[in-house]
């Protein structure tokens, strides 16, 4: 059994050197295969970091904690270890909020509060659907209420980070999720939000809501 202070050093350099590796696959791995499902990018970070990785834990094994003529676990023994530890690591960072961009959870489960929420009553809800400019003022709409704030829509539409969405005009602002269908009377093109408003689409910024496939 070895003391505490013999295998400090072994498992910090295990640590250190697995992070840095851990973070390097996957920077491979996203820009090899871009916006794929996750559990795609991480059974693939996986392997990478298990053929770059156990190698490294093989050697600091022997040569940090066993010793050259000790007994340690094999390195097919240490590859047991490294994949299912890699593989809870990737899924589990996908499970809180702001980590990564794309997580395992439906877009509703996760969390996200973006700063124009801060400037709402503490009781408001936070699941804003669309902000609509109003001379010097924004109204923010969620399923629930409609606040009134003094801000410009740009800034507003700033401090919405984290939330996706779209300008469907030069006065209004809508969530991706928000949206249900899209509707065309006289001529004119709105969105129907999951509240039943109906916000006009004009003519520029129609093209990204066609390309997202509302329109």
């Amino acid at each position: 059994m070895y003391s505490f202070w013999y295998r400090a050093p072994y498992w910090f350099g295990v640590t250190l050197v697995s992070t840095a590796l851990g973070q390097l696959s996957l920077i491979i791995t996203k820009a090899w295969l871009g916006r794929r499902h996750p559990l795609i990018v991480d059974t693939i970070a996986t392997a990478i970091l298990t053929v770059v990785f156990t190698p490294v834990l093989y050697g600091l094994t022997y040569g940090m904690l066993v010793g050259p003529s000790g007994q340690g676990p094999s390195l097919l023994k240490l590859v047991t270890y490294t994949v299912p530890i890699s593989l809870a690591v990737y899924t589990a960072r996908r499970l809180f909020p702001g980590v990564d961009d794309m997580s395992y959870l439906p877009n509703s489960a996760v969390s996200i509060v973006p700063r124009l929420v801060r400037r709402l009553p503490q009781t408001s809800d936070v699941s804003v659907l669309r902000l609509s400019s109003d001379d010097h003022f924004v109204e923010v709409v969620s399923a629930c209420a409609t606040h009134r704030i003094r801000l410009r829509l740009s800034d507003a539409i700033e401090e919405m980070d984290g939330i996706d969405g779209f300008s469907t005009h030069r006065s209004h602002w809508v969530a991706r999720d928000a949206i249900l269908r899209s509707e065309k009377e006289k001529g004119k093109i709105y969105v129907v939000l999951q509240n039943g408003d109906r916000v006009p689409v004009s003519r520029k910024y129609r093209p990204q809501l066609e390309e997202a496939g509302f329109v």
